[in-house]
């Protein structure tokens, strides 16, 4: 009966993860916030941003487009080909959530942290513009006091003029000798009703500007409130973005071992059991390339002899190794089970008496010893490590079967590993699922 596969963990959009790639290189960058040697000068430019927002690091990716979160989580020691693969598994999900969640965070951060800053430029800009509008209107409005004052003095001394006489010359015109009294009298009052006049402008403009003065001033206030807030958000936004990039890390290694303990969506097998049947066969290819023998065929035969290494209490590990170890019934010759010796003192499977198969792939120990391969490159023989089982089964079915790519090969094979046709029916028929399932995703 096939294991029940849990629900699958949806695939993520690129756009929500946001910029984002496979190797994690920068993790600890901080937002450089503009300067605040200005202070005392609201106008003042800020200073260059020399950082960004550390969005661009091992987990961003171009925008646009869909991709699986297992390929933002790199890991070395799998086939590459798995890791567009969907999964399932409560554990995957969950890790696969949190990260989601922190990179959706990040993402959110980074438009965030652009927005303010953009605040704070133009926030500079427009001050930069007020204080000149400001300047300029103070220095207008100095000059309009200092021509008013001009104006008063010449009013003031035309009042003494004409407090002391005609006779005297007059501060703004000499009429000369040849004007008469009347005459002067009428150029004098003609020259004082401009005087007034010119003052009444002079007034009327002062209070004009200084009107716009108090205006530029409050303008001026308020932006540098406002530039002040963007800092202060700023700020903020990278002590959060510390505390994102800081548990990054965790996130995305908690992901790469839930996805080593997760299934491939839609069937049974542990992606770190089809790991170790792709690199089984790609090894035997390398070795024996007629041979042929095909991931899927290994699977096939691990799915009946063991569950893919999860038979009864064992399971599978990250590792690839099971445990408790899976040690199958004594070879005692009872009905439909031959009889076979103790060849190995007990060693492998721990009976001194008789022989038992061992491991996810059922290997009895005289057939271990002679075709055991180090799968994974750890510098031990394995029985109860799925990669080093893997490498083995496929090194021996080539044997027993010589072409695993043709009907008869493959019949030969099978049979070889169990001589009972009701086995080669179940095998054959976990195989063509295997390969149907994932023709796409694994093809060469």
């Amino acid at each position: 009966m096939p294991t029940p596969t849990l629900p699958r963990h949806p695939r993520l959009t690129v756009r929500r993860l946001a910029a984002a790639v496979l190797t994690l290189a920068t993790l600890l960058t901080l937002v450089a916030l503009p300067a605040d040697a200005d202070a005392g000068d609201p106008s003042a430019p800020a200073a260059a941003d020399p950082t960004p927002l550390i969005m661009g690091g091992a987990l961003t990716v171009p925008d646009g487009g869909v991709v699986p979160i297992g390929l933002l989580v790199p890991d070395d020691t799998l086939d590459p080909r798995l890791l567009t693969l969907e999964l399932s598994g409560t554990g995957w999900a969950r890790a696969a959530a949190r990260l989601e969640e922190m990179l959706a965070r990040r993402t959110t951060l980074e438009r965030r942290v652009g927005a303010t800053r953009a605040e704070v430029e133009t926030t500079t800009s427009e001050l930069r513009d007020v204080t000149a509008e400001l300047d300029r209107a103070r220095r207008e409005r100095r000059h309009l006091a200092a021509t008013a004052a001009d104006v008063d003095a010449l009013l003031a001394d035309r009042a003494v003029h004409r407090f002391v006489g005609l006779g005297s010359a007059d501060p703004v015109i000499d009429p000369g000798p040849d004007l008469d009294a009347r005459r002067q009298a009428e150029l004098l009052d003609t020259v004082q009703a401009d005087l007034l006049a010119r003052r009444a402008e002079l007034r009327r403009r002062a209070a004009s500007i200084d009107g716009e003065i108090d205006e530029l001033a409050a303008r001026r206030r308020a932006l540098a409130t406002d530039r002040a807030a963007a800092r202060s958000r700023l700020e903020e936004l990278a002590a959060e973005s510390v505390e994102v990039e800081a548990a990054l890390p965790g996130l995305v290694d908690a992901a790469r071992r839930a996805r080593r303990g997760a299934v491939v969506a839609g069937t049974d097998l542990p992606l770190v059991a089809v790991d170790a049947y792709l690199k089984a066969a790609d090894r035997q290819a390398g070795v024996a390339p007629a041979c042929g023998v095909a991931w899927w065929q290994l699977a096939a035969i691990a799915r009946v002899e063991s569950r893919h290494g999860r038979l009864g209490p064992a399971d599978l590990g990250p590792d690839g190794r099971v445990s408790p170890p899976i040690v199958g019934i004594a070879l005692d010759g009872s009905a439909g089970v031959r009889r076979v010796v103790d060849t190995d003192g007990g060693a492998l499977d721990g009976d001194p008496v008789l022989d038992r198969a061992v491991g996810p792939f059922q290997f009895i120990p005289e057939t271990w010893a002679r075709w055991a391969v180090d799968g994974d490159g750890d510098g031990r023989l394995d029985v109860q490590d799925i990669d080093d089982a893997a490498a083995a089964a496929a090194r021996y079915l080539c044997r027993l079967g010589g072409r695993l790519d043709t009907a008869g090969g493959w019949r030969r094979a099978v049979l070889g590993y169990n001589a009972s046709t009701a086995y080669l029916e179940l095998v054959d028929l976990h195989a063509q699922r295997y390969r149907r399932a994932l023709a796409s995703a694994l093809a060469p």
